[in-house]
């Protein structure tokens, strides 16, 4: 997991388990495109995928970056 202070990426992630992290967001009330974006990055020839994920609130993401780690 990849961080700066508002940013989150995951790397080595299947497209399933990316949209489980977005839901696990918004199942707790938080709003895409207002508190906070991600970017879906397809696999590459290597065949990884990731994902980032941007918040407006840096603590938001200090929270799931705990989370999810």
């Amino acid at each position: 997991m990849t961080e700066n202070s508002n940013t989150i990426i995951i790397n080595d992630i299947k497209p399933g388990d990316a949209l489980e992290y977005k839901y696990d967001l918004t199942s707790q009330g938080y709003v895409l495109n207002v508190d906070f974006s991600w970017y879906w990055r397809a696999p590459s020839i290597h065949g990884v995928g990731s994902v980032e994920f941007y918040f407006s609130d840096p603590k938001i993401a200090t929270f799931f970056r705990l989370k999810w780690s």
